[in-house]
């Protein structure tokens, strides 16, 4: 169905006007509009993170191929994807009063704890205190070991911008571990079993078919991120506590 664009007064059949390429829009404002326009020019949420988030769950490999491949109007962006997946999670997680650390380390009491116990849980506040940074060395540890397992493949660029959208959904469907706390479960339950599992399924489906030597590749490879990023960011907040 034509109508007039509100802006130029063109003859407007899709969702866009040709001539200025505003959206199609009906007098007046309404909220719906104003919560659109803000969700849109702030994050840029439309069609494309659906269609993203869709392709993350059922066939993330093709997303890999065909972002690098140079589709990218068609998918939300990897970094701008990582940074919302990361606020939403935050603010769920201050939203629920979450704490990781919840019952971690109770027991002695200071003064009689060890000093190296001691050391261990100011290393684990500091980390979880400065966890978003740390999320960006994950996607970094990601990207060196898809590099390391396939280097000719990709470029390490392109094997960021897969770091940055695994890292992305994990985050995501980490919130699985908040809802858990809500129930008394413990923190982190979940999030050591969804990395291997998503990610490997993620390598598997980036192989592009199923094989036994892609599986456990993928496993092999899970471990070996959650092992490097755990020495590196427990490694630099137990250092940085004891300088």
């Amino acid at each position: 169905m034509e109508q007039e664009c509100l802006n130029c007064g063109s003859e407007v059949s899709d969702a866009y006007c040709s001539q200025c390429g505003q959206r199609k829009l009906l007098p007046g404002i309404r909220m719906r509009d104003v919560i659109s326009d803000f969700l849109s020019y702030s994050f840029s949420i439309d069609g494309p993170v659906w269609r993203t988030l869709a392709l993350l769950l059922t066939n993330p490999g093709h997303l890999f191929r065909s972002f690098i491949g140079g589709k990218r109007k068609a998918y939300y962006k990897p970094i701008q994807f990582f940074v919302l997946s990361t606020l939403l999670y935050f603010a769920f997680a201050e939203l629920i009063e979450f704490d990781p650390l919840k019952g971690q380390f109770d027991g002695a009491s200071p003064e009689k704890a060890e000093p190296y116990m001691k050391k261990v849980e100011q290393a684990s506040q500091f980390m979880v205190k400065n966890i978003n940074n740390f999320l960006f060395l994950q996607v970094f540890v990601i990207a060196a070991v898809l590099k390391l397992f396939h280097w000719k493949r990709f470029t390490f660029a392109a094997y960021l911008a897969i770091g940055f959208y695994i890292s992305g959904f994990y985050i995501l469907i980490g919130m699985v571990d908040l809802i858990a706390s809500l129930g008394g479960l413990s923190a982190g339950r979940f999030k050591l079993i969804l990395f291997p599992v998503y990610f490997t399924y993620a390598y598997v489906s980036l192989r592009g078919k199923f094989s036994w030597s892609a599986l456990v590749t993928g496993i092999l490879a899970s471990v070996l991120i959650y092992i490097i990023y755990m020495v590196l960011s427990f490694g630099f907040s137990y250092a940085w506590i004891s300088i």
